[in-house]
């Protein structure tokens, strides 16, 4: 029978960690704002988690609804905000000791994940760095705003994605570990709405775990869009893409549109097709053709038609197409390189059809899985591009 080791280290971590913020919050009320909470920001979660406690809904001055916050550090403050009522200061001193707690919580989770990557010795070392380096404590903590418990839930996240890593290839999938990891990334989202992107990537490198997809589809997502922003920079000048910003974010999220299922089409995420060279150049000149013009035609008719302002030149389309062109096929061809076999070894699904249908038979674990990025998805528009700022909103 094995004895379990108690843990020493993350034992005496809180002891020492929460003595010292217990001292701290005890000492004279002047500090908390000397030296604690010292930004604003943090005052408008305050007031706002104070009145929604006395039952005056979301809002700062009591007359005008807001929603200009990340919601989980807001129901964090509500019920500690209620206690001034009977004393103004009380709430400080309690949001210390939590902020502290965040703190310690996460360098015990970074101490694990190191530790169990490589040696608990190194983990040890990025704990007490985590927890005792002066330039993270005040910027995530001392300040009193969500960046605390958001580093905590992105570190947790990490942690749950590690452990599903070495799971998933040796067992079958769990519905529990598919439930942890959807409310774990649930709550990281709604602790800072802007880890949406985060998640949404989590999401993609858990559902398509044992595809090339896993690999490509986030690489591509990130360079889609930075292509086109870049493409608008070619061509016009960084204070032209200022002027221009509307059509060129149109025009990112169509290229997202169509150049994505246009990969897929062209079987750029099948190993039997990239391990063939030859082939490979046929599919991604054809995918950047199809992919950059269509695009280019939609980005067109939209601005013809005033959904979006600002200028467009056709060129953009001809740069767009080279950089796509440029970009899919170094990626590509640096996985074509890193492959032990030269000959080409045929995916177990040929046709991206294939692919589909056999991700849709299997969705009795597939669509739990993608209830991550539901989650995150429907909270973002749930709350709003407006909260992103972190401050209320008239």
């Amino acid at each position: 029978m094995l004895v379990k080791r108690f843990p020493w280290f993350e034992t005496i971590l809180i002891v020492v960690v929460m003595s010292i913020s217990l001292y701290a919050a005890l000492s004279d009320a002047q500090n908390l704002s000397w030296r604690w909470f010292t930004r604003d920001d943090a005052y408008y979660y305050f007031k706002v988690a104070q009145n929604i406690s006395e039952g005056h809904g979301s809002t700062f001055d009591g007359v005008d609804v807001t929603n200009g916050y990340h919601p989980l550090w807001m129901l964090v403050c509500i019920p500690i905000f209620a206690l001034a009522r009977f004393d103004l200061i009380l709430p400080l001193r309690i949001l210390l000791l939590v902020m502290s707690g965040l703190s310690v919580t996460t360098g015990i989770l970074l101490y694990r994940l190191i530790g169990k990557i490589f040696v608990p010795a190194l983990g040890a070392v990025a704990a007490l760095f985590w927890v005792f380096n002066h330039h993270i404590f005040a910027t995530l903590y001392q300040n009193g705003l969500e960046s605390g418990i958001a580093a905590f839930f992105v570190v947790l996240l990490v942690y749950k994605l590690y452990e599903f890593e070495r799971s998933w290839r040796r067992d079958r999938i769990s519905k529990k570990q598919i439930i942890v990891l959807a409310l774990v990334g649930m709550l990281t989202m709604f602790s800072r709405l802007d880890l949406v992107f985060f998640v949404g990537m989590a999401g993609l490198w858990i559902i398509f775990r044992g595809h090339l997809l896993r690999f490509f589809l986030p690489l591509d997502i990130a360079s889609i869009v930075i292509l086109t922003i870049l493409a608008f920079m070619i061509r016009v000048g960084l204070v032209g893409y200022y002027e221009s910003v509307d059509i060129a974010l149109a025009m990112a999220v169509v290229s997202l549109g169509v150049k994505i299922p246009c990969a897929f089409l062209f079987g750029l995420y099948q190993h039997s097709n990239i391990l063939r060279p030859v082939e490979l150049i046929k599919r991604l000149v054809l995918f950047a053709l199809t992919g950059s013009l269509v695009t280019g035609i939609l980005v067109l008719a939209i601005q013809k038609f005033g959904f979006v302002q600002g200028s467009f030149s056709r060129t953009i389309i001809v740069i767009d197409l080279s950089l796509t062109l440029l970009f899919f096929g170094v990626s590509r061809f640096m996985f074509l390189g890193l492959q032990k076999v030269s000959s080409a070894s045929p995916d177990l699904i040929e046709k991206p059809w294939n692919d589909l249908r056999d991700y849709w038979k299997n969705g009795s674990q597939t669509g739990r899985s993608i209830t991550v990025l539901f989650l995150a998805h429907w909270s973002f528009i749930w709350f709003g591009a407006d909260s992103l700022s972190g401050r209320p909103r008239r």
